[in-house]
């Protein structure tokens, strides 16, 4: 079939002769006009909800509000993190999805003592909270962990040996 058949009045009409193929053309249409308006309310929603990253958090004070830089709520978390020696934060990014704000930690982890499940439920509460205390921030509701590396000593293959340098792209079972 060509599109001068599909263009054609009388194909139209032919088709569309009976109850039933006109039912069944107006489900069709009906299946069609959900989906497409389905799709519109997905990018609406993708747009008004959507997670955007930001450089800072605006505190609401009743004098003015007061914006904290993503370097200042940085070098208050590296103090938080300075108590946990296994891990080593490489970056701190900030994120807003409407009025909340989360941060997400990307570091490498050192697998001597502690597990990253213990480890991450202690520096969470101690982190919002000196983020209260010192900038008043409250509306940061969540602080995620990105492991990059794993920086323990691994051996090795040829020798057995503990190597001296760690790859950054180390595979982690199980995490």
């Amino acid at each position: 079939m060509n599109f001068a058949e599909w263009a054609d009045p009388e194909f139209w009409r032919q088709l569309l002769s009976s109850d039933f193929n006109r039912g069944y053309a107006a489900a069709i249409g009906l299946v069609f006009a959900l989906l497409l308006l389905l799709l519109i309310v997905k990018i609406i929603f993708k747009l008004i909800f959507r997670t955007r990253r930001c450089s800072a958090i605006p505190v609401h004070c009743p004098t003015g509000d007061l914006v904290v830089s993503r370097s200042a709520i940085e070098n208050a978390a590296r103090q938080v993190l300075a108590e946990f020696p296994q891990l080593a934060v490489r970056r701190i990014m900030l994120y807003r999805r409407g009025k909340r704000f989360s941060m997400t930690l990307c570091c490498s982890f050192s697998a001597e003592g502690k597990g990253l499940p213990a480890i991450s439920d202690e520096v969470k509460p101690r982190m919002l909270e000196m983020l209260r205390r010192v900038f008043g921030i409250d509306t940061l509701q969540e602080i995620r962990f990105q492991i990059e590396a794993l920086s323990s000593e691994i051996p090795h293959e040829e020798t057995g040996a503990p190597s001296e340098k760690q790859s950054d792209n180390a595979i982690v079972p199980g995490l």
